[in-house]
């Protein structure tokens, strides 16, 4: 639970046998640990050699094997493109002579300690801080672990009774000296730095006993020469314990976990990607700072803008507020124009309410949603207050102007019970009564702008919605009795005459039907041209087409407009009053029909003749 060791059976294993498939399956493992752990692959490299094997090898053996081992441990620093520590840890030091009586009696605690050195951090150039080589700093501190040591031995040698035991003790130094060369040479073929490489960076070198059993009287390592007293008998404790371990590792290696380096092109990328990051967010926070400064200032000039406009609205509306109630003589509505003019334009106000608010006026500091309440609900009164009631009293001045022409008053009051709430508001229709009425108002090409002026204050009012006038019942009740009066196959006719699919119908005309001889032939008693001929809709050939259909369309508006002359529906079903609208008008436009065409076949006679050559002119034209 302290750390993940993995063993390195195949490049590691010191044969020099290790098989490709280990090697792939090796290469394998390092680019995964790159992949998902791109900072720190590994913390470590613990690096166990025997002393067994030490003393084996020869010289060149030695050589081969740092070399071999050297290669794979710069092998893997490339590839990880990390420095990590690593630890040469001396295995089955055990087999030294004298290690069981040198070390018989320690607790467990102190063979839990470390026996070994750690060495201090090398530059890139293989020196400590004080300048020392590494390998200075070995054969120094091997002889200061040796010096060390020297107590424990008067201790033991005094304290031991058996002869060879008390031998054992005393040689137990001179032999751990005497492997020192072999592990000096070693370190330097692995870790002297080369110009060529980056410098492995070693971190410790550790004597440790995994398995103490079978110390022999001879001893196993050629490299270390042996005496024992003559007569002495090899005692040989035979015991399963580990020694020097836990704290190497626990202590040691495990807490130096942090102590790897980190890809220097990886600590590069994160390094610029810390600025770019650290630049993006000044750069936001400037931006930011910038655009809160830019929108109070932006915000601040657009509250004067709305104060000084709002100043002169003031000016402009102060003589139409004069007066709480509008007269029977302030019906004109070009008075009103000025001051609706200026609230609308106002900013933030009506003409400003499909526009979006600018960026530099946001930033969370924005007025504009305030300041356009308040633009705007000025502008509405506005409407309601000024412009309203005008248009009350214009439309009631309609109504009593048109009592005598049913075809108007039908116009006018529809459109002034649409405004008092008796039916939804038909606003094309609205907009284009209002527009002919102005039109006769305010007549001319100079006051074409005022009308359109009125127009819009008209389409903003029907848009913005308004309170229901309160109707004139008695002015209503009159207008309803002059237009029932007014009979609706009447009304009806005279809007099927205005609808552009028959106005648009070509004429019948003598001329076209008695050909181009017809002006030799033919005269008309009243003096009329011949080419006056009779509306489109009074012929067989577009009756069927286009007269029927509109009787049927004209029939079923008047029956939905029955309310502009009876404040009630009748009891009679919509459908039965259409088809006897339809019968009513349908007689009618039958009756015109005949009086349109009697009235020009009794206007049409022969040409007068005096001359004989006259007749037979006109003869020869009626032969054709």
């Amino acid at each position: 639970d302290a750390a993940v060791l993995v063993d390195t059976q195949g490049p590691f294993r010191g044969d020099g046998v290790a098989s490709g498939s280990d090697r792939q399956v090796w290469n394998n493992f390092i680019g995964l640990l790159k992949k998902h752990r791109p900072r720190q692959p590994i913390n470590g490299v613990i690096l166990a050699i025997s002393l067994e094997d030490l003393e084996n090898w020869s010289e060149t053996d030695r050589l081969t094997h740092g070399a071999d081992i050297r290669q794979q441990l710069v092998g893997l620093q490339t590839r990880l493109k990390v420095r990590f520590p690593i630890y040469v840890v001396i295995t089955k030091a055990d087999r030294i002579p004298g290690f069981h009586a040198f070390f018989d009696g320690i607790t467990a605690e102190e063979r839990n300690r470390v026996f070994g050195l750690t060495f201090p951090l090398c530059d890139e150039n293989g020196l400590t801080a004080d300048g020392e080589t590494m390998f200075a700093f070995l054969n120094r501190e091997y002889d200061n672990l040796l010096h060390w040591q020297l107590p424990r031995v008067l201790n033991r040698v005094n304290t031991e009774a058996d002869t060879e035991r008390r031998f054992d003790t005393f040689m137990f130094l001179p032999y751990l000296a005497a492997v020192k060369p072999a592990i000096c040479d070693l370190l330097e073929d692995m870790f002297k730095p080369s110009g060529y490489e980056r410098p492995l960076l070693l971190r410790g070198l550790y004597l440790t006993s995994a398995d103490a059993e079978d110390a022999a009287n001879e001893s196993p390592y050629r490299l270390i020469p042996q005496e024992r007293p003559e007569g002495g008998t090899a005692v040989v404790e035979r015991r399963r314990t580990g020694f020097f371990i836990h704290d190497a590792l626990e202590k040691v290696i495990f807490g130096e976990a942090g102590l790897v380096g980190v890809d220097a092109e990886l600590k590069r990328r994160q390094k610029r990607m810390t600025w770019g990051l650290t630049a993006l967010t000044a750069c936001l926070a400037a931006g930011l700072s910038i655009w809160w400064a830019a929108s109070f200032v932006g915000n601040r000039e657009l509250i004067e803008q709305v104060d000084r406009a709002a100043d002169n609205a003031k000016v402009v509306i102060a003589p139409l507020r004069n007066s709480t109630n509008v007269k029977p003589d302030d019906g004109d509505l070009s008075v009103t124009i000025p001051a609706l003019t200026t609230l609308a334009a106002m900013p933030t106000g009506w003409n400003d309410r499909n526009q979006d608010v600018p960026l530099r006026l946001t930033a969370g500091l924005s007025q504009t949603p305030l300041l356009s309440t308040a633009t705007r609900s000025e502008y509405t009164d506005a409407l309601e207050t000024l412009f309203l009631p005008r248009l009350d009293l214009r439309l009631q001045r309609q109504i009593e102007a048109n009592m005598g022409k049913p075809s108007a008053l039908y116009g006018a009051l529809m459109v002034y019970l649409m405004f008092g709430g008796v039916a939804p508001i038909d606003k094309d229709l609205v907009i284009a009564w209002m527009r002919q009425d102005w039109a006769n108002a305010y007549p001319g090409p100079a006051q074409a702008p005022l009308r359109a002026a009125l127009v819009t204050q008209l389409t903003n009012l029907l848009q913005a919605g308004f309170p229901k006038l309160d109707l004139n019942t008695n002015l209503v009740a009159r207008a309803r009795v002059v237009l029932n009066q007014y009979p609706a196959a009447e009304r009806g006719l005279a809007i099927l005459e205005d609808l552009p699919e028959v106005k648009d119908l070509t004429p019948w005309t003598l001329t076209e039907a008695a050909g181009p001889l017809a002006p030799y032939a033919l005269v008309r008693r009243t003096g009329k041209s011949l080419s006056d001929g009779i509306s489109g809709m009074y012929t067989a050939a577009n009756f069927f087409t286009v007269v029927l259909p509109a009787i049927s369309k004209v029939a079923e508006a008047l029956v939905r407009e029955d309310w502009v002359r009876t404040p009630a529906n009748s009891n009679t079903p919509a459908l039965v009053r259409t088809d006897q609208l339809k019968k009513d008008m349908l007689a009618l436009y039958t009756s015109d029909y005949a009086a349109q065409w009697e009235d020009l076949l009794s206007d049409v006679t022969i040409a007068p003749f005096s001359t004989l050559q006259q007749e037979m002119a006109v003869l020869q034209a009626l032969i054709g």
